[in-house]
C-alpha cells in the first residue's frame, strides 16, 4: 500500500490465543470485555460464547432460546451481560451467565452499546421500538441536511435509542436519526462517558454532543467502521477504500476539521484504542494489524495475523 514511511514492526505483547470451539472464524460481530476486564464474549451466530482473557479458555455459553442472531454484545451495569437480537429481543444476563430476563423492543436491534460512566445503553434500531418513554430529551435529526443527494422523503427509517434497561422494563427515547432519503443508520459509536454519541449511514456520518451539537460530515466513500477516541472530541472512521478520516468537532465554529491517514489497500473492518495511549489500532483485509500515534503521526505494524481481521474491542 503507498506510504511515505518506513514500515516500523510493533512488538507485541504476550498473546494466548483463544480456544476456538471450531474451525473457521469466532465471530464477525465486534466482542466485548466484561468492565472488569477479566472476560471476553464474542457473539456466535444465535449464542454468545465467554472467554477468560487470563487463560484464552472458554468458560461459559449464553444460549437463549428463541435462537435469533445475536447482533450484538455488551457487559451490563451490574457485571454481567446483554445480549441483542435481530428479532428486537434484548436479553439480561447475570454475571454467572444465567439468563435473567429478556425485553422485546419489537425492532431489529443492529448494536447495542454501553456508556458505563453514564450507565446508559445506546441501540441502533431500525423502525421505531416498544420502550417506555422517557420525560425529558432532545432528538436531533440530519433531515435539514440538504445538499444535493437528499430527496424529498425525510421520513427517519432508523434511530440510535438511549435506553435505560432493568429487569423489570425498558425505557427510553430517541437521541439521533437520519432521514430515509440518506439511506439506514448503519454503524454506532459512543463515548464511554456517553458526551458524544456518533452514527454512520453509508457515506455520511452524525455526531451528537451531549449538550445537543449536532455535527454531519459526508464520505467520498462508503463508511466500513466508526469510534470515537476516549477522552476526546474526535470522531474516526474507516472506509471502503482503506482510508480514515478523523473529524474532530469544534462546537465553537459549528464545524469540524479532517485529517486522513491511509495505509490499507482494502476496507478498514475495526478500529480500537489502545488504553493509556494516544494510539488506535486499525485492522482489515491484509492480515497486518497497524497501530497509529496520533500524536507523533507514526505508525507501527504487527503483519502476518494469519487471516482477514474482522474486529476488535
Amino acid at each position: 500500500p503507498p506510504d511515505e514511511q518506513q514500515d516500523q514492526p510493533m512488538v507485541p505483547a504476550v498473546v494466548r490465543p483463544f480456544t476456538r470451539t471450531s474451525g473457521g472464524c469466532i465471530t464477525a460481530i465486534r466482542p466485548a470485555f466484561s468492565l472488569d476486564g477479566s472476560l471476553l464474549a464474542c457473539a456466535c451466530v444465535t449464542d454468545a460464547v465467554i472467554y477468560s482473557t487470563k487463560t484464552g479458555k472458554r468458560v461459559a455459553k449464553l444460549t437463549d432460546r428463541h435462537k435469533m442472531p445475536i447482533t450484538a454484545v455488551c457487559p451490563s451495569a451490574d457485571n454481567g451481560w446483554i445480549t441483542a437480537e435481530l428479532d428486537g429481543t434484548l436479553c439480561l444476563w447475570s454475571s454467572d451467565h444465567a439468563l435473567l430476563t429478556t425485553h422485546d423492543l419489537e425492532a431489529p436491534i443492529l448494536d447495542l452499546q454501553f456508556a458505563a460512566k453514564e450507565r446508559k445503553y445506546y441501540a441502533l434500531i431500525v423502525g421505531k421500538a416498544a420502550v417506555e418513554s422517557d420525560d425529558n430529551h432532545q432528538h436531533m435529526s440530519a433531515a435539514d441536511d440538504r445538499d444535493g443527494d437528499v430527496g424529498d422523503d425525510g421520513t427517519p427509517s432508523s434511530f440510535v435509542y438511549q435506553l435505560t434497561i432493568s429487569h423489570r422494563s425498558t425505557s427510553g427515547h430517541i437521541v439521533l436519526s437520519a432521514p430515509g432519503s440518506h439511506g439506514p443508520l448503519r454503524r454506532l459509536a459512543i463515548r464511554g462517558d456517553g458526551s458524544y454519541v456518533a452514527a454512520a449511514t453509508r457515506r455520511r456520518v452524525l455526531v451528537l454532543s451531549a449538550d445537543g451539537h449536532l455535527t454531519k460530515h459526508k464520505s467520498g466513500q462508503p463508511i466500513v467502521s466508526i469510534m470515537i477516541r476516549p477522552d476526546t472530541d474526535v470522531v474516526i472512521t474507516g472506509d471502503r477504500q482503506g482510508v480514515m478520516h478523523m473529524l474532530t468537532v469544534d462546537k465553537k465554529a459549528g464545524g469540524s476539521s479532517v485529517r486522513m491517514q491511509h495505509w490499507h489497500a482494502h476496507a478498514v473492518s475495526s478500529l480500537a484504542h489502545v488504553s493509556g495511549t494516544e494510539s488506535i489500532l486499525s485492522t482489515g483485509e491484509e492480515a497486518v494489524l497497524c497501530m497509529w500515534n496520533l500524536t507523533t503521526h507514526e505508525r507501527k505494524s504487527l503483519p502476518r495475523m494469519g487471516a482477514a481481521i474482522l474486529q476488535m474491542a
